[in-house]
């Protein structure tokens, strides 16, 4: 044997979902986007697509030397690790979420009507992942990985996984498939106790004491002991903005459960505190807060265009939000997270449609909704780097949208006419964890931008 075995180590890691999980798979049936599932019927994510999201993360193209195997003409290597499927845990639940895409005046746009079925935060999940260590990992010595090269590239992923930048499914820039560790456990096999391997894959048993290593400070999970390791090869900056809801909040779910009113606001189903009850949640979706903080940026950018500056506004609104037309398409700069707002209280209202020229009630237009009102949330925005060195012009941006949120002039959901989401400052804006001046940051980076453009 050229380049025999010389160390297996095994991983058995185990997520919670931090926010809803869409992994379609690409059968519609029950609705748009139905969770993919195995031949009992439980959902699962394909180890290629764990995979996948992984290699991403990393950056690593597919003839760049990684982790997951290369391929350079002739010359190429096998992936030295291999995953299984996330298999998720008994307790988990899915649910239909819908939506629909907006134009300019707040009116749908005819067939972009759309639900999909989801698994719940909450839900936990495990798979393996297995780490070959070979003698030769290459034949030029150029190509040849060290062990500590493959432990930091997954000290990496962990903390992708743990810090939530590292996503799974669909929507991932709103807010979707955001994860974080409860346990890694960890195997290492050699020739001195190869017959224990077999023993970490039991199908009743995987969670059996004997065929894991025990740290003596962390218990089971050595994730701790790789925290120094860490690096994050996918850099963002990240936005904080605390917001306190007047008033109401309506971002309607039309699948809504039996015995409910017409309309209910977007909620997550969670478990309190001491784990035995569930309660609904009002949620604000990432998609409904970056569609209005987009809205409003172009709103800004016509107005600056009209007064003199020379802007590209579609494509300044395409880079930092991303789009797709046919074969073409563009990844979002932002991450938008679905936003929880804490405090709120349930209102349950009775509406009629009037008819302006009748001056009394519409037929057929009665119905109930169900709206949460107060409460207070924190908008969470990540920026990645990288990709542009300019990238703290879209921060800067950003930032003229969001003080108007922050000061009622830019509402977000339904209903706001008649006042609904609408909110006020409850705080100072964070940028990695520091205040910043807002004003002072936007008048630089509009300056910025401008000499960037007249250069152009």
């Amino acid at each position: 044997m050229s380049n025999p075995v010389k160390k297996k180590i095994v991983f058995l890691i185990q997520v919670e979902l931090d926010s809803p999980l869409c992994i379609a798979s690409g059968k519609t049936g029950l609705t748009d986007a139905d969770v993919i599932r195995d031949y009992d019927g439980n959902p699962f994510v394909p180890a290629s697509s764990v995979a996948g999201a992984m290699r991403a993360y990393l950056g690593k193209e597919k003839n760049s030397q990684c982790l997951f195997g290369y391929s350079q003409g002739e010359d190429g290597r096998m992936s030295a690790v291999f995953l299984s499927d996330m298999e998720f845990e008994e307790g988990c639940k899915i649910f239909v979420r819908d939506g629909v895409e907006l134009d300019d005046k707040k009116t749908a746009v005819n067939g972009s009507k759309y639900d999909m079925q989801m698994i719940e935060a909450g839900a936990r999940a495990h798979f393996f992942a297995e780490l070959t260590i070979r003698d030769k990992n290459g034949e030029k010595k150029e190509q040849q990985d060290s062990e500590e090269d493959y432990i930091n590239d997954l000290a990496a992923i962990f903390y992708g996984i743990n810090s939530g930048k590292l996503r799974l499914g669909r929507k991932k820039t709103r807010g979707f498939g955001k994860m974080k560790l409860v346990q890694v456990r960890k195997a290492e096999f050699t020739v001195d106790n190869y017959l224990e391997y077999a023993g970490v894959y039991r199908d009743k048993d995987i969670w059996n004491e004997e065929a894991w290593e025990k740290n003596p400070k962390e218990g089971w999970n050595v994730w701790e002991d790789w925290k120094e390791k860490r690096e994050s090869p996918t850099a963002y900056l990240t936005l904080r903005v605390p917001l306190r809801l007047q008033g109401g909040i309506s971002i309607r779910q039309y699948a809504s459960r039996k015995g409910e009113p017409d309309f209910v606001q977007t909620v997550r189903r969670c478990k309190t505190e001491d784990g035995e009850e569930e309660r609904d949640i009002p949620v604000i979706p990432g998609s409904s807060m970056a569609g209005a903080l987009k809205h409003r940026l172009k709103v800004i950018l016509e107005g600056l265009a009209v007064n003199g500056a020379e802007l590209p506004v579609g494509n300044i609104l395409d880079t930092m939000f991303g789009y797709a037309e046919k074969d073409d398409a563009h990844i979002s700069m932002l991450t938008v997270n679905e936003t929880i707002i804490e405090g709120a209280v349930p209102l349950t209202i009775t509406r009629t449609g009037i008819s302006r020229f009748e001056a009394a009630a519409r037929k057929r237009s009665l119905f109930t909704e169900k709206a949460y009102v107060n409460g207070t949330l924190v908008l969470e925005i990540l920026i990645r780097k990288g990709i542009y060195e300019d990238h703290r012009w879209m921060l800067g941006l950003l930032l003229l949208a969001i003080k108007d949120l922050q000061n009622g002039y830019l509402a977000v959901g339904g209903g706001t006419a008649v006042g609904r989401g609408i909110f006020q400052r409850n705080g100072d804006i964070l940028l990695d964890g520091q205040p910043i001046n807002e004003e002072q940051f936007i008048a630089e980076t509009l300056s910025d931008l401008r000499e960037k453009e007249g250069r152009a």
